[in-house]
């Protein structure tokens, strides 16, 4: 299957836009899609785009503007094939946001590491499939903005423009391998992912840079300081690095200070940031005076994808 040549995507922002979207997609076996979050700017991180291919058009589709549940009934219709490139991230935020149930997926980021794909991330696999170069310039972008330019859709439309092709190439060179069933397998897990969970576990100071190289009583100060920073974050709705910076934390659990003007020495520590996070500072700093010190960090997490 040839791809066409690649026209703008329609946008998808009113109730009724949306049902004609779900009717034009009625009957179509494999259908692609991929979604921007607010990950890098928000606490909890919210679905802002979801884009829609079947391989010769694409939809964007504004959950910010349009009740999306009506999605559902596709998401959750066995019968049609749902292709997601690194699908986990996307189902668990999709099912955290609106509830919904997934069946009939393929996955063709797991796909191509089954059949050897030495780089299966989707900007090299495009360039190497598809000779398709995917600009790194919106990859932290704040997907909220609205209106959305008209780039900042184009680079999202290429999550899912050549998905329907390469689920095409895929499926024939797993079954050359033998590892169909292996891809089944890992569909089957997706299907029953749960929905996103806290992004900052308490036990997330683990993932801190240098962590795990300071002394107990310390160790014991930085757990106390990422709860309370995650927990301004969480009542602010901010990424918790834009409430106070990973380094700035582990700054002060190595060297607390006496004064909060003594904060101020610390890299990261701002007067801005201090009028949000100053009294979070002094009850960590607190409760780690009267609890144990920490012999052992926990496991380092992996962190979420952006």
């Amino acid at each position: 299957m040839t791809r066409p040549e690649v026209q703008p995507p329609t946008l998808v922002d009113a109730p009724e836009a949306l049902e004609a979207m779900l009717s034009c997609l009625e009957g179509v076996p494999y259908i692609a899609i991929d979604c921007e979050m607010d990950s890098f700017y928000s606490y909890w991180g919210k679905v802002c785009l979801i884009q829609v291919g079947d391989g010769e058009r694409e939809w964007i589709v504004d959950p910010l503007a349009v009740d999306v549940r009506p999605m559902e009934r596709l998401l959750a219709d066995g019968d049609r094939v749902k292709l997601f490139h690194d699908a986990e991230y996307d189902i668990r935020q999709l099912k955290a946001d609106y509830g919904f149930t997934f069946r009939g997926l393929f996955d063709t980021r797991a796909a191509c590491a089954l059949v050897g794909v030495q780089a299966p991330g989707l900007a090299s696999v495009l360039k190497d499939r598809f000779d398709v170069t995917v600009s790194k310039k919106y990859q932290r972008a704040d997907w909220t903005i609205r209106p959305l330019p008209g780039d900042m859709l184009a680079y999202a439309q290429l999550d899912v423009a050549y998905l329907v092709q390469l689920r095409e190439q895929l499926a024939e060179e797993l079954e050359e391998r033998g590892r169909t069933e292996m891809l089944e397998t890992e569909h089957a897990r997706l299907e029953e992912l749960e929905a996103a969970p806290d992004p900052y576990p308490d036990d997330g100071y683990g993932r801190i840079k240098g962590g795990h190289k300071i002394d107990p009583q310390a160790r014991r100060r930085l757990r106390e300081l990422y709860i309370e920073r995650n927990r301004v974050a969480r009542e602010r709705d901010r990424a918790p690095f834009r409430t106070l910076n990973d380094q700035a934390l582990l700054s002060i659990a190595l060297d607390p200070p006496e004064r909060r003007d003594d904060l101020l020495k610390h890299k990261g520590v701002t007067p801005r940031a201090l009028r949000h996070v100053a009294g979070a500072i002094q009850t960590a700093l607190e409760r780690a005076r009267e609890m144990p010190p920490i012999d052992r960090a926990p496991p380092k997490r992996r962190g979420l994808r952006l």
